[in-house]
């Protein structure tokens, strides 16, 4: 008889059950297609233990990616999950292997996207049709809330002594954003 395999030492199995725990739907779905990439890698990866993800596989996973993502970056999330996941199984004491001493995720610089003022002058002054003004009126009370994102401005209640205060879905970390008049018109509309 085949002696009985302890499932809390298996990446994979673990892996799984992080992502069960994660609330937000969006951060499962990208914990998700990480886990989709393992397995287009390593068919045999939900027999690997934590201290089968060495070094080396890490290298070849991430040069597996790269034949689908030549983006750096992109590359970068699916390690960064891997590694939030030992982590998190180091936390638990389910097990002291840490290959992220030795493999190091690289991380390309990000061009800056922002607009110069003429450029931004002449977005708010373009000539929209009626039915577009609410577009660009969301682009610009955006851009006066300090660019906050369209979900948590849809969410938003009252203002409070000429301020806006909220916590960002995405990362739970609190704002309070003055209210200048040019948004007060927009949001007065």
């Amino acid at each position: 008889p085949q002696p009985e395999i302890d499932t809390t030492k298996l990446f994979v199995a673990r892996f799984r059950r992080f992502i069960e725990r994660k609330d937000n739907d969006r951060t499962r779905e990208i914990y998700e297609a990480t886990l989709s990439r393992i397995y287009a890698y390593d068919r045999r990866c939900e027999l690997l233990a934590f201290e089968d993800i060495d070094k080396a596989w890490l290298t070849q996973f991430d040069k597996f990616l790269s034949r689908t993502s030549p983006s750096v970056n992109a590359r970068s999330i699916h390690l960064r999950n891997i590694r939030a996941v030992f982590n998190d199984a180091i936390d638990d004491e389910v097990t002291h292997h840490y290959p992220f001493r030795k493999f190091k995720i690289k991380r390309a610089p990000t061009a800056k996207r922002s607009l110069s003022v003429e450029a931004l002058r002449e977005l708010f002054d373009y000539p929209v049709e009626e039915h577009q003004r609410k577009y660009l009126d969301m682009f610009k009370l955006s851009f006066f809330l300090i660019g906050i994102n369209i979900g948590d401005l849809c969410k938003l209640k009252r203002i409070n002594g000429g301020r806006i205060d909220y916590e960002r879905a995405k990362t739970h970390r609190l704002y309070s954003v003055k209210v200048e008049p040019e948004a007060l018109a927009i949001i007065e509309q």
